[in-house]
């Protein structure tokens, strides 16, 4: 009984730790204004100054360990959004590859090749 209990505990932090909000401001606070910055010297001031209310949502699925892209909504939600009309920002980087996915203004995800650092950070915060 106390271990059935113990694991009902266990079992409800994790859902309540993937329902919280994971601000990439506070997942990986240097990368987030990088990216801030990328924008506006991409001449994007209005994405730039949405990037600290920007949500961890997934990390990308794929198996590539350079890849630390990851969605800012859920990755269906995206694709969905994304098949009635986005853009890609490609962002000026000293390491890897960067870019913003938008959709109507809004960033649904964030390609990032070449740091696998980053790929470990996002991926502990979105299992």
């Amino acid at each position: 009984m106390v271990l059935a209990v113990a694991f009902a505990v266990v079992a409800a932090a994790h859902v309540l730790r993937r329902r919280a909000k994971r601000l990439l401001r506070d997942v990986e606070p240097q990368f987030a204004t990088e990216l801030g910055a990328a924008l506006r010297k991409a001449g994007e001031p209005g994405l730039a100054a949405s990037v600290f209310r920007l949500v961890v949502e997934n990390a990308c699925g794929c198996d590539d360990p350079d890849c630390a892209s990851f969605y800012t909504v859920p990755r269906l939600k995206a694709r969905s959004l994304w098949l009635g009309g986005g853009r890609t920002v490609r962002l000026e980087s000293d390491r890897g590859t960067l870019a913003a996915d938008v959709v109507d203004g809004t960033i649904v995800s964030v390609e990032v090749l070449g740091r696998p650092e980053l790929r470990s950070s996002l991926l502990e915060y979105t299992r």
